[in-house]
């Protein structure tokens, strides 16, 4: 049943995200041809180079704001649409637990937000090859070569799973945000009135609880964690450091997750 609710809810966010994401490349390519074919060719004191310079990379810098934002409110819209607003009187009839309709809009949510942050990078490359500020041609692939076999010697190792580790913290880490607001709004959606004011209001308590938490194991910890760090090899260290990290933010998930079940399961006021 989660790989349907996937489905459903990745065929209904698809639909505005991959015109945002069209429209992206659309505008690199524009700058692209704009900067690499037709600006070196007209005089630099052309108004009009200077005007559609201008408007094509102010679109740019929009359009990746924009899709972040669309993104990310889509994941809220989707959760708020579905099982808070009216909607959520169907939603709650089906054959479905509160926990796999959770987790559908955790992983799609999650995934175009990664997927963003993937499209924006690949189109300011598509922006460098189009202009020609960059050619493939031009590559050195014998130093490329030389770094990806040095990915398999001891201290490139280390290299290639901090990488690793970065993404799975990443990943985690925008899991995190959408289940943060996701427990604030469940919780101010059980209130009878002024739910959204409610929902920040609930999302400023946790922020606060989590910081307040969070610096008292920071002093609790601090020292012990110092004096086992430093009886540890560099590597140990290294990978104690992260997964510390990974550890911290999959609780922080697992309890904005339960809050959010718990409340949409006992307390949940639908308008």
């Amino acid at each position: 049943m989660l790989r349907k609710l996937m489905k459903y809810e990745f065929k209904a966010t698809k639909r505005i995200m991959l015109p945002a994401i069209i429209v992206l490349f659309l505008i690199s390519i524009f700058n692209g041809v704009f900067f690499g074919v037709i600006e070196p060719h007209i005089s630099k004191n052309n108004i009009f180079v200077n005007l559609f310079g201008g408007v094509g990379m102010t679109a740019y810098v929009l359009g990746i704001i924009g899709i972040f934002i669309i993104s990310g409110l889509l994941a809220l819209f989707r959760f708020y649409k579905s099982d808070l607003s009216n909607e959520g009187y169907l939603t709650h009839t089906l054959p479905v637990t509160i926990s796999k309709e959770i987790l559908s809009k955790i992983i799609i949510g999650t995934f175009w937000i990664v997927v963003t942050g993937i499209v924006v990078m690949f189109s300011i490359f598509v922006i460098l090859m189009v202009s020609g500020a960059l050619n493939i041609t031009d590559i050195d692939w014998t130093s490329f070569k030389e770094v990806i076999n040095a990915i398999f010697t001891e201290e490139g190792g280390l290299a290639f799973i901090a990488i690793i580790y970065v993404i799975i913290i990443i990943i985690l880490g925008c899991s995190s945000k959408i289940l943060n607001v996701y427990a604030s709004m469940a919780i101010g959606f059980s209130a009878k009135k002024n739910k959204i004011l409610c929902s920040f209001g609930a999302y400023m308590v946790l922020s606060l609880i989590l910081t307040v938490i969070t610096t008292v194991a920071g002093m609790v910890l601090s020292n012990p964690l110092k004096a086992m760090m430093s009886t540890l090899s560099n590597a140990a260290a290294f990978h104690l450091l992260f997964i510390g990290v990974i550890l911290y933010i999959l609780i922080l998930n697992a309890a904005y997750f339960f809050i959010t079940k718990y409340m949409m399961e006992n307390r949940l006021n639908l308008e």
